[in-house]
């Protein structure tokens, strides 16, 4: 390894707190291929170089895989981010507080509810562990970690803290990535509870509502899902937090509390932010900030009547297929797609059911990952690659019988046709991200970086001017050792304006400053919370306080305030009303 990566890999640690060979072992975790971590890794190493070259950045972090000792996957676990037995005493203290950011400082009010986040005691959820015993199929760290635990605490009480850190849209992270992580999938989620129960008082039609909504558990069925669960999981591949959600509803229907972490969605919470930005009441009417003749809208829904009305082939094709399936399948895609800018390509391949492991020839003639990119799929599928394809069930006699050429073209014409009904229902949305993205083209234009901005609780904002080539150039990096060669294809990156990515970046950093709202709120009130981006967890017992929190919160970032006008000179919001801050927008 050459003096000056090694110097630089050193400085990756200490600045981030986290090594590279810590990234690759939770870049593993994610099913990441090698490229895709060596990619992640480049911006924040190019943060550390006097001379920000791309090249030199992924020569790094390739020579410190290989040294490391991880290129083919060993597992660091002794150097894995993980629970805690005590509390951490503040923000930022095991690594970095902002993720692969060294030049951003978060403001007081965020670091003061990270901090209180910290303090939060979780449990292992021991009913659902013996299941998944039983079951045979929990990830071996996960199962280790959980091991871990049991052995730092008493049986009958598996208590443990996390610590938490942001990233550069201020959105919070559990920094415990795969293990005992309640933001994380269905086994971590399941096994995480509050360390202590809470009585349900009068919330249980709320917390009934939110298990059917979620895991369609009720009454009438949570016997059946515990008794049968170890065959419903091995036929019927069942989620554990269906599961976890069973044994909350049986806790509580005898005993009158559960330890279990409720989840309180917003509806749309990035369309109930882009109608206070723009002043679109009608916007703001289907999303729940202001009052309508509905006790709650739906969005989706409202898409999929718009869609059906229009009529033409694709109306005619899902006429016989129930509208809620619709909404479910087709409708939440679309609408939450092109809500963060995106355009109709990735929509498609979501109505696809593409599995993200496509590759394609790139012009050196070596097979190279695809991951998510429709262009790159579409050049995979036009050269006869192996793309796999699993449509969702309800367009499965759509595409029956077809080429995946075909299939990609039909799909895209859905996605397509989909979009162009929000965008028609809705012109604000679409309003709001072309100007979003002219301005981000102009601001990069003029100053060769991406737009700044300062988020409603006060912290100072951009992203990195950095992206990887959507049309699929690639470079090769190479590394050798004791006489062999260590060689990966990577798409190259380049300086670019990232409009794209705007829109959906400065919503995000909305939605998290909401969050930190609620959290200081929460902290105030010595309430329990737990967020997963724009989804508040709480007890069983403060379920009903955390609509009012969230209520407060909107009220007080949006009423009597122009933030487009005020941070970028836009003339965009259409009219002003005032929030209620006691009007229910969680559910």
């Amino acid at each position: 390894m050459k003096p000056w990566q090694r110097e630089y890999g050193e400085l990756y640690n200490d600045v981030y707190g986290c090594s590279l060979k810590t990234e690759n072992g939770m870049g593993r975790d994610q099913e990441w291929s090698r490229a895709r971590i060596i990619q992640e890794c480049q911006r924040p190493m190019l943060l550390l170089q006097d001379k920000q070259n791309p090249t030199l950045a992924a020569r790094t972090i390739v020579a410190w895989m290989v040294e490391d000792g991880v290129w083919n996957w060993k597992q660091p676990d002794e150097d894995r981010a993980r629970v805690l037995m005590e509390p951490p005493t503040k923000a930022g203290e095991r690594r970095g507080l902002v993720s692969r950011r060294r030049d951003l400082e978060p403001s007081v009010m965020t670091v003061d509810a990270i901090e209180y986040l910290q303090q939060n005691i979780y449990q292992i959820n021991q009913r659902v562990w013996e299941k998944m015993l039983k079951v045979g199929d929990c990830p071996g760290f996960l199962q280790a970690e959980v091991e871990r635990v049991f052995e730092h605490r008493l049986p009958e009480a598996p208590l443990f803290y996390c610590d938490w850190m942001l990233d550069w849209r201020t959105r919070m992270y559990v920094n415990a990535y795969g293990t005992l992580n309640f933001q994380g999938d269905h086994f971590n989620r399941s096994l995480v509870r509050w360390g202590k129960a809470y009585k349900i008082g009068d919330n249980f039609n709320a917390f009934a509502s939110v298990l059917l909504d979620e895991y369609d558990v009720t009454k009438e069925n949570y016997k059946d899902i515990i008794e049968n669960f170890v065959t419903y999981r091995k036929e019927n591949d069942m989620d554990y937090k269906v599961l976890d959600a069973a044994f909350a509803m049986e806790e509580v229907l005898e005993t009158g509390e559960t330890s279990y972490i409720v989840q309180q969605d917003a509806t749309c919470s990035g369309f109930q932010h882009i109608a206070c930005l723009t002043g679109d009441q009608a916007l703001a009417e289907i999303v729940n900030v202001l009052a309508s003749k509905k006790a709650r809208n739906d969005l989706y829904m409202a898409v999929v009547d718009a869609f059906m009305a229009e009529g033409g082939y694709w109306a005619e094709y899902l006429s016989r297929i129930n509208r809620k399936l619709i909404r479910k399948d087709l409708a939440k895609d679309t609408v939450m797609l092109s809500g963060y800018g995106s355009t109709a390509e990735p929509i498609a391949l979501k109505f696809l059911g593409y599995d993200g492991k496509a590759k394609y020839i790139n012009e050196d003639g070596e097979m190279t990952p695809c991951e998510h990119t429709y262009d790159l799929v579409k050049k995979a599928v036009d050269q006869g690659q192996k793309v796999v394809f699993l449509p969702k069930t309800i367009l499965r006699e759509a595409f029956k019988g077809l080429t995946p050429e075909q299939m990609i073209d039909l799909a895209l014409d859905l996605a397509v046709t989909f979009q162009a009904t929000l965008f028609k229902k809705y012109p604000a949305i679409k309003g709001f991200i072309d100007m979003l993205k002219e301005h981000a083209k102009s601001f990069y234009k003029e100053f060769n970086k991406c737009v700044e901005w300062v988020n409603p609780v006060g912290t100072k904002i951009y992203d990195l001017p950095w992206k990887v080539d959507d049309r699929g150039e690639t470079e090769t990096i190479s590394y050798s050792k004791e006489g062999k060669k260590y060689r990966v294809n990577i798409l190259k990156l380049r300086h670019n304006n990232k409009k794209s990515g705007f829109p959906p970046c400065f919503i995000h950093s909305f939605d998290a400053a909401l969050v930190i709202h609620i959290i200081l709120q929460a902290k105030k009130a010595g309430i329990p919370v737990a967020p997963i981006h724009d989804s508040l967890g709480t007890s069983v017992e403060h379920m009903h306080i955390m609509p009012k929190f969230y209520g407060r919160g909107m009220a007080d970032i949006y009423n009597d305030k122009d933030h487009l006008k005020d941070l970028f000179g836009m003339k965009l919001k259409q009219d002003s009303f005032t929030i209620d801050p006691d009007k229910a927008m969680i559910f």
